[in-house]
């Protein structure tokens, strides 16, 4: 039988408990958006040209089964949002040369990572 909280100390103390965790699952999710991009990840223009394929640079390539495209919030972002767009990436490809990882650049990394 769950124990009842009759007593107004434990009312309060089981409101900040709730409380308490609260603010730590949301400084932890804050905590997450910490955007990394390794460095050999390439540097490229990218559009996504079918549901299965883009053009990166001059090379039109297939996407990898696991793909993950993260827009400049950090955010996942579907192939099809990005139709017919031409935008500044940074990307990873498979082993079998296959597009796995693609970062949407921000204005900021753009700069740092120009020639």
């Amino acid at each position: 039988m769950p124990a009842r909280l009759h007593s107004p100390f434990l009312r309060v103390r089981a409101r900040l408990a709730t409380g308490l965790l609260c603010g730590l699952l949301t400084w932890s999710a804050l905590a997450q958006t910490a955007r990394v991009i390794p460095a050999d990840a390439k540097r490229s223009q990218f559009t996504v040209t079918s549901n299965t394929t883009a053009t990166v640079g001059n090379q039109t390539l297939r996407f990898a089964p696991g793909l993950r495209i993260i827009s400049q919030e950090n955010r996942l972002v579907r192939p099809q949002q990005l139709a017919e767009q031409t935008l500044a990436v940074r990307y990873k490809l498979d082993l079998y040369g296959q597009l796995l990882t693609v970062w949407i650049l921000t204005d900021e990394e753009r700069r740092r990572s120009e020639p």
